[in-house]
């Protein structure tokens, strides 16, 4: 038996992880990982899960995991998490961006940050219901706010 298209990309993503720890970063069962190296498919959600806690595209991890083509994901080169990435990187401009980083870290004590997110404020929550009762009541205010009370 051969392996699976998703077992072979797991093992590259993996490095040197052995099953225990690649489960603990994805918050997945090991025993997973016993399953796909029989060559049972992969759940998409384990899927998404592996590919975030390793850093990598999850379209990729789709694509290998073969829920998608290729195609599908728009992907015309497969690279494999951080490491597999810095592999491909030469080695000056890889060394220029290490000595750049380090002189920036004594300079001003950090390195740059990158852009996060956009934070929305969400609205406040109301104090909670006493009961189911007053809750549909409330909704139904908030629904239909000409109904008057009805004696709630």
């Amino acid at each position: 038996m051969t392996d699976s298209r998703w077992w072979i990309y797991l093992q590259r993503l993996m490095g040197d992880d052995n099953a225990m720890t690649a489960a603990q970063r994805a918050g997945i069962s090991a025993s997973n990982f016993s399953r796909w190296k029989k060559g049972a498919n992969a759940d998409p959600e384990f899927v998404v899960k592996i590919a975030r806690a390793y850093h990598a595209n999850v379209l990729e991890a789709l694509v290998e995991a073969e829920f998608i083509t290729e195609d599908e994901a728009g992907l015309t080169e497969v690279r494999v998490g951080e490491q597999e990435l810095l592999r491909t990187i030469d080695i000056v401009p890889l060394t220029e961006e290490v000595t750049r980083r380090v002189r920036l870290l004594k300079a001003h004590g950090s390195t740059e940050k990158k852009p996060s997110a956009t934070v929305h404020k969400l609205p406040e929550r109301r104090a909670p219901l006493t009961s189911a009762r007053g809750a549909a009541s409330r909704r139904k205010k908030e629904m239909y706010p000409e109904t008057p009370d009805e004696g709630v």
